[in-house]
């Protein structure tokens, strides 16, 4: 997205969602199914106003046929975020259709739950992502330098979990094996 993004006019994708995310043999996450993609406009006179994509992914802007720019996908990938931590789909504790969640989020009355158990810094990467005004979301570039710090963090944090817990087992595992072990004669 971050190429996408930094192209000369952005690009935008308008249909990010999982099954638009595909894992490669070497277990890089790349973006496909650009059928509804389009250049940024360059002038004024030719703006981006439809609707388009998956409602439960769409920006409220989107929603609202307001114009939009880049920040519309921001909104989508926030809501892959989400989904992805949860593994579970987004809005998933209302029972509304497709399109009651659409004109929710299009009025500001609804967003991805984030629930309390997901790392801060992930739900406060989310949070920026949603929120109501574009010009307040982060660009792709600010979302992959922050996901990069959270992935080290997290990473880091397993490995101390996984260390301190090998280390654990194995300090009980010497423990049990001298007490097992026939005393020796002096």
């Amino acid at each position: 997205m971050l190429a996408l993004e930094c192209c000369d006019p952005p690009i935008l994708h308008r249909d990010l969602k999982p099954t638009n995310v595909f894992i490669d043999g070497s277990g890089h996450a790349r973006i496909g199914d650009f059928g509804l993609a389009r250049r940024l406009p360059t002038t004024d006179r030719s703006t981006l106003t439809t609707e388009t994509g998956t409602y439960i992914y769409m920006s409220p802007e989107m929603v609202r046929h307001e114009i939009y720019d880049s920040k519309t996908d921001i909104w989508s990938w926030g809501v892959v975020l989400c989904e992805l931590c949860t593994n579970a789909l987004p809005y998933h504790g209302n029972f509304w259709t497709p399109i009651q969640t659409a004109m929710a989020v299009a009025d500001g009355k609804a967003k991805p739950h984030i629930p309390k158990d997901i790392h801060p810094a992930l739900t406060k990467l989310a949070d920026l992502c949603f929120a109501q005004e574009p010009a307040e979301r982060p660009t792709f570039e600010l979302v992959v330098s922050q996901m990069t710090g959270i992935l080290s963090v997290l990473r880091a944090e397993a490995d101390a979990r996984e260390s301190g817990f090998f280390s654990r087992v194995m300090r009980r595992a010497n423990a049990l094996q001298r007490k097992g072990e026939p005393e020796q004669d002096e």
